[in-house]
């Protein structure tokens, strides 16, 4: 997989500012078909379930990101 990662995921969001967009960027990880790189159905499962959870961890957090939190107060 380390091979692949620089190209697919680095190199890429580089390429099309993803690193100032991360719910897109990480749904582009999910959406690629890791299977075809090389990897075992468990571990795209795996790492699909991880990019998951950091989308919702990165949605937790965009209110007080944003200080919408502090809007309502």
């Amino acid at each position: 997989m380390a091979d692949k990662w620089f190209p697919l995921v680095i190199q890429s969001a580089i390429a099309g500012d993803s690193v100032y967009k991360p719910l897109e960027a990480l749904e582009q990880l999910k959406q690629t078909d890791w299977a075809a790189e090389g990897l075992c159905a468990a571990c795209v499962r795996e790492k699909r379930e991880e990019w998951t959870n950091e989308q919702e961890d990165i949605w937790k957090k965009m209110d007080a990101w944003l200080k919408l939190d502090m809007i309502s107060e």
